[in-house]
């Protein structure tokens, strides 16, 4: 069973949270860039790697059209594990951010939710800066969140720098070829 109340959850300011970005820079402008990744398929774009699972579909959880602001969809994972995940906001050419809750891959357990966020900039030569910046709210009851801004740190450190980098930086090569291959929607 779904359980999309979380959703309701406010989103604490980034420097509360446990944080990590990477960026990538793909040779198209971003009006381009932002036309061929909005509403991009997950499962061409979030591979994973040996240490977290690829997406493998989503499915519509209320009537908001991914991906408008409010629209929430769950995210199904290769492991069979899930999470729901909300779009926060959409504004065109220039930044999405979106929030993810209800992980039900044993990991996760000593996450609350994540949040992560893309920002189009425009780089040299008329090209984008694609910066993506995942951030996470710990359990405040469990390690490693339990110990507050030291937890963040381990976690951080520990997760966050390794890990989800590997992940981050695996996804952002997808994105940018699902971009260079696709055609302006």
């Amino acid at each position: 069973m779904i359980n999309q109340d979380e959703g309701q959850i406010q989103l604490l300011p980034t420097d509360k949270l446990a944080s990590h970005e990477e960026q990538i820079v793909i040779p198209l402008p971003p009006e381009e860039a932002y036309a061929r990744l909005n509403g991009a398929s997950l499962e061409n774009v979030l591979p994973g790697t040996d240490r977290i699972p690829a997406v493998v579909g989503t499915k519509p959880l209320n009537d908001i059209a991914f991906p408008n602001q409010g629209a929430r969809r769950q995210v199904m994972l290769a492991d069979n594990s899930t999470a729901i995940e909300e779009v926060i906001e959409n504004t065109p050419n220039k930044y999405f951010s979106y929030k993810v809750w209800g992980y039900s891959i044993a990991a996760a357990r000593p996450i609350e939710y994540g949040k992560g966020e893309f920002w189009y900039l425009t780089a040299n030569n008329g090209q984008t800066t694609l910066r993506w910046r995942y951030s996470f709210k710990l359990r405040s009851n469990r390690f490693p969140g339990m110990f507050g801004p030291l937890g963040r740190f381990l976690f951080t450190k520990v997760f966050l720098d390794r890990t989800y980098a590997t992940f981050m930086k695996s996804s952002l090569k997808a994105i940018e070829q699902y971009a260079l291959q696709s055609e302006a929607r």
